[in-house]
């Protein structure tokens, strides 16, 4: 974990930290043979794969599929590392594959063409509510994400020189910028 967080956001290493831990008593609760990393075979990873799929998801429901694949991945992700870190119980081999992560659905654009975007301002101005007219036409203006506007302080708009910025404090990319 230690490690990770050296790379990875805050978030991020708290969600590969909750899901090693959930994968690890996963596999405890059901074999008490494993007494380490080392014990770890393909046959925890299918039957965690199975219990993924069959568990109910908090906001009830199953679990996405992305969902299944990112703590897959993290789970990949923990064997690969220390077997390139050559601890001692590190399994033999990575027993996830490439093949146990659910298939990604196409990537949606991103963006919204002229037509659309002229049409959600024009609904969001005449929306009731001043906070929806004020927070979705600010993001059109800015193209800032909704946690960088939801992070925002008070002290966000500082002057430099004449003009006036906003300044999005270290965001998705890792980096503090002025609009």
């Amino acid at each position: 974990v230690e490690q990770m967080a050296l790379s990875l956001r805050p978030g991020s290493t708290r969600r590969h930290e909750a899901v090693t831990r959930e994968f690890a008593l996963f596999v405890l609760e059901r074999d008490d043979t494993v007494g380490g990393a080392a014990d770890i075979v393909r046959r925890h990873i299918e039957e965690y794969k199975m219990w993924l799929a069959e568990r109910p998801a908090a906001r009830g429901g199953q679990l996405h599929r992305h969902t299944i694949r990112e703590r897959l991945g993290v789970v990949r992700n923990f064997c690969e590392r220390i077997i390139e870190w050559g601890w001692e119980d590190a399994p033999a081999r990575v027993p996830v594959f490439s093949g146990d992560f659910p298939i990604k659905d196409d990537p949606l654009p991103r963006f919204l063409d002229d037509p659309a975007a002229a049409k959600l301002l024009r609904s969001a101005r005449s929306d009731d509510d001043p906070f929806v007219r004020l927070a979705v036409e600010f993001l059109a203006r800015t193209g800032m994400r909704k946690g960088e506007f939801l992070n925002l302080t008070v002290d966000a708009v500082v002057q430099i020189g004449s003009a006036f910025w906003l300044r999005v404090p270290l965001g998705k990319l890792h980096n503090d910028r002025y609009i």
